[in-house]
């Protein structure tokens, strides 16, 4: 039987104070008769303090702050940057603190020192739960759960068998030759894009181009066939597809915020619903296509490679969870390569001393003759380092969450019971001006080996951390590195000579607040 998350039956934390905690290192473990149960504590009265160094020692919670309701406050959220709230709770209330959704009560993490402590104890299964709208999917389809829905053993088995060939760098640059492909075609669009502007050199909505090059590059790695999202005129199958995806987030929202009830009176439930049956349907005609061509391989005789060759020949997954898993991966990826590389461009635009000193690493690597390749990237650090610096600033999912099912857990002097919900505030913690100096900053230096101001390494992970972190991290900085290095080496990127500014908010990941527009203008024999 699957562990079940929120509105899975698991039991949640209610009734809780939430609150102050004082972190004493991972190492430390106090004595079980100091131990403080988080739910003894009263109810703070009085003015909130100025932060965590003012205020009353006794916890604190959400509750305590006047305004509007969680709700409320979430829907809002969605106008704006989930993670401001985030870090403004972070400033009010220190390290951790409680916040209440309905009849759910979280205790989130905005510290990276508290977050080590907490990640460090995940068991063998570790379970999130930020994944319950793509499970209600599957469970009204019955439909196979993928390695983002799927916990306990189940979710185990599948990792096991979709972290080959994809988790590690040497296994990633196989995929080298494929992720140029797509990006040489990337480059042919965005040369297409500009000579239709009236100046020439206009690209509009560039976050709308790199989505599509971000979804050609991992379906030719999952399908390994290309779908045609960067062709001038895109199939109209995947263009259904692509809108499917769009329209799956976007009902998400709604779903989240609203009241249950609603969805039999308004129209956004059958739609999002619809969405997935429409992604679903479109990687499973793929997947089948894939089965019978391997058929007809193996008859002849002839050798199986590629990703989704080796997950439909290995014979350690059913059919039916490959289309499951590949569902999964396929939208996993996405968000994270097209939005990076827009806001890396955005930045390197208005700062064209940082553009100017990454076109000079990369010349001095790279040979005028040839385009940069994947053992290019190692001797590149600046190029690294922008796109950590990137990944800071504008992590693709400001929060997520885990429940630790297994067992009680100890942070701190603090005690939780097994079935707490930890909301994980990334956002928060990449932007603590104590592990990063004028957060707000595109400093892409601060990456750098003998840079002045050192950082704790769980201030920004935003690839996740241990056994269930991003299983596609290796494939999506491959391709944010090889587009970035192209588009750079060919490319000096100016900004919209309009000025305007853009902004990040929430639309369940970080997105840009109005169309990114740039100017690209051609660099002297460029290859």
């Amino acid at each position: 039987q699957r562990p079940r998350g929120p509105g899975g039956g698991a039991r949640l934390c209610r009734g809780g104070r939430g609150g102050l905690l004082t972190p004493h290192g991972p190492g430390h473990r106090p004595s079980r008769a100091l131990l403080m149960d988080w739910t003894s504590y009263p109810e703070p009265r009085g003015q909130v303090g100025a932060g965590a160094g003012g205020m009353d020692p006794r916890l604190m919670t959400n509750q305590t702050l006047s305004g509007a309701g969680r709700r409320l406050r979430l829907w809002k959220s969605f106008d704006s940057c989930a993670g401001h709230s985030e870090l403004m709770s972070r400033r009010i209330y220190g390290p951790i603190w409680k916040s209440t959704f309905g009849h759910y009560e979280n205790i989130n993490i905005g510290s990276p020192e508290v977050l080590e402590q907490l990640l460090r104890q995940e068991g063998k299964y570790p379970m999130r739960s930020d994944m319950a709208l793509w499970k209600e999917h599957r469970d009204t389809r019955r439909l196979p759960y993928g390695p983002f829905t799927e916990e306990g053993e189940r979710w185990y088995r599948l990792r096991q068998v979709l972290n080959k060939r994809l988790l590690k760098p040497s296994e990633a640059a196989l995929y080298a030759g494929a992720i140029g492909e797509v990006v040489s075609d990337l480059m042919v669009r965005l040369r297409d894009e500009r000579s239709r502007s009236p100046s020439g050199v206009l690209v509009c909505d560039v976050a709308n181009l790199l989505y599509r090059f971000a979804l050609e590059g991992i379906s030719y790695i999952l399908f390994e066939t290309r779908i045609g999202c960067l062709r001038r005129q895109v199939p109209a199958e995947t263009q259904h597809f692509i809108d499917s995806i769009n329209l799956m987030f976007k009902n998400s929202i709604f779903a989240t915020v609203l009241p249950r009830w609603t969805r039999k009176v308004l129209p956004f439930w059958g739609r999002y619903l619809d969405s997935w049956d429409t992604i679903f349907a479109f990687g499973k005609t793929l997947i089948d296509r894939k089965m019978e061509e391997l058929e007809g391989q193996v008859e002849r005789g002839k050798e199986v490679s590629g990703y989704l060759s080796y997950l439909l020949a290995s014979g350690r997954l059913s059919l039916e969870e490959v289309y499951g898993s590949v569902a999964e991966l396929l939208l996993a990826g996405v968000d994270t390569t097209s939005n990076t590389l827009s806001w890396a461009l955005y930045h390197l635009s208005r700062d064209l001393g940082i553009q100017e000193a990454l076109y000079q690493e990369l010349t001095a690597v790279v040979p005028p003759d040839r385009v940069p390749g994947a053992e290019d990237i190692p001797k590149m650090p600046l190029l690294r380092a922008v796109i950590k610096e990137t990944l800071r600033i504008y992590p693709v999912v400001p929060t997520n969450a885990r429940v630790f099912w297994e067992k009680d857990i100890v942070i701190g002097d603090y005690l939780f019971p097994k079935n707490t919900l930890f909301v994980l505030a990334h956002y928060a913690m990449s932007h603590d001006e104590t592990h990063f100096p004028e957060p707000e900053r595109f400093l892409p230096q601060r990456w750098l080996r003998g840079y002045g101001s050192p950082h704790h390494p769980f201030s920004s992970i935003p690839f996740g951390y241990g056994v269930r972190a991003c299983v596609g991290r290796r494939i999506a900085e491959l391709e944010m590195h090889l587009a970035l290095a192209r588009i750079i080496q060919a490319f000096e990127v100016r900004p919209d000579p309009r000025g305007v500014e853009v902004t990040s908010v929430s639309r369940i990941v970080l997105v840009a607040d109005k169309p990114i527009n740039l100017e690209f203008v051609a660099r002297p024999a460029a290859p």
